[in-house]
């Protein structure tokens, strides 16, 4: 059974555990930024859930993928 839309966005950052105020605070985050919960499933079928903004949704599952190398996160510059 696949996850309803706010635990999959939970679950996609994390935040399954959060108190409600740190979840309803990812929720408006979400919302701002225009991202949509997906669903992933692994070989064993267990599911898995990202965060794409909704403009790539529609590319995304309609795609096959590889597994990508990760890269070290920029880091933002105080200056």
């Amino acid at each position: 059974k696949k996850r309803n839309y706010d635990t999959a966005v939970l679950n996609a950052c994390g935040a399954l555990l959060f108190e409600k105020s740190h979840q309803d605070q990812i929720f408006q985050l979400v919302d701002s930024m225009n991202l949509s919960p997906i669903c992933l499933t692994t070989d064993q079928g267990e599911e898995v859930n990202a965060l794409v903004h909704v403009n790539n949704v529609s590319q995304i599952c309609n795609s096959n993928f590889t597994k990508a190398i990760p890269v070290q996160k920029k880091t933002v510059d105080d200056n």
